[in-house]
């Protein structure tokens, strides 16, 4: 299943990321698994209790008996939001890798629920300023639902690509972000309407990019 293995691969770059900006409390010595997941992408099942063991995220055995259930699920992404909303962002991160491969085992790489736990987890990424890996997250976010054949009208998908654009901002790829903002708009423009906040936030963070480039007269327009 190669899209299985990018994202097994991808997911063992955030645990390094990760453990090479936390401290030893925060990264719970990830990259001493991140291998260890990668080597493992083959079979979903194995991924998920690698990834659930390297995160090292306390569960009774109970939640362990009912995490793969979508039930399992929405309770590791409710808990996840509550930490991530109590700005205990070093609780939080695991969590939401945590829901990430659970939704893998559950429903597989082209899927929504899956795709909304990546961009929870690229969105985590970004406030914890690992933009690079929330631009790589996103990306693979904007790739599955391509595979799932979602439309120019699709908002998930145009807020992926939205996200993707402010992530490649703040990451100084300016050149990047426009062309991405420009076919947001476009597609905003579509499927909402111009009178809409995401439309018109799409437009200002456009305006931003240029000025942040130093094309003035442009981001005046």
């Amino acid at each position: 299943r190669p899209a299985l293995l990018a994202l097994a691969a991808l997911l063992a770059s955030v645990l390094t990321t990760s453990a090479g900006a936390e401290d030893d409390a925060a990264a719970g010595g990830l990259s001493d698994t991140s291998e260890a997941v990668a080597a493992a992408a083959a079979d979903e099942h194995t991924l998920a209790e690698t990834a659930l063991a390297a995160e090292e995220v306390r569960l009774t055995d109970e939640e362990r008996k009912t995490l793969f259930t979508a039930e399992g699920l929405e309770r590791v992404q409710r808990v996840a939001l509550e930490y991530k909303d109590a700005a205990q962002l070093a609780e939080a991160l695991p969590l939401y890798k945590l829901a990430l491969v659970v939704a893998l085992k559950l429903y597989g790489s082209s899927n929504a629920a899956t795709a909304t736990c990546l961009n929870n987890l690229a969105g985590m990424q970004y406030v914890m300023g690992q933009y690079e890996t929330s631009v790589e997250l996103y990306r693979e976010s904007a790739k599955m639902y391509g595979r799932m054949g979602a439309d120019e009208k699709d908002v998930g998908y145009i807020s992926t690509l939205h996200n993707l654009a402010f992530s490649s901002q703040a990451a100084g790829d300016l050149r990047r972000a426009i062309p991405l903002y420009q076919d947001v708009i476009r597609l905003w423009k579509q499927a909402v309407g111009p009178k809409h906040i995401a439309f018109a936030t799409s437009m200002l963070n456009l305006a931003v990019a240029h000025h942040e480039l130093g094309e003035h007269k442009v981001a005046l327009k």
